[in-house]
């Protein structure tokens, strides 16, 4: 769960570590929490390959392309 979600858990530890489980798959439509030079920052998968994502911070500023592999650090937000 995102951090501030309902019955996310506010430990100091679980909010400061971001854990990406390696070849995770992302589809179009998962929210991310993605770490940034010095915070971080929720976007919207626009598209995803298996080589690139297009992702929408949702806050009017322009979608921006990353390759897939440069996108190390992030959590996925799970509904259930």
């Amino acid at each position: 769960m995102i951090d501030g979600a309902p019955g996310a858990e506010h430990d100091e530890t679980t909010r400061n570590t971001m854990t990406t489980v390696l070849m995770e798959k992302l589809n179009t439509g998962d929210v991310l929490e993605v770490r940034t030079q010095d915070d971080v920052m929720t976007v919207l998968v626009l598209l995803a390959t298996d080589d690139f994502v297009i992702l929408d911070p949702c806050d009017d500023s322009t979608p921006f392309v990353m390759q897939r592999d440069e996108l190390v650090e992030y959590r996925k937000f799970d509904a259930t």
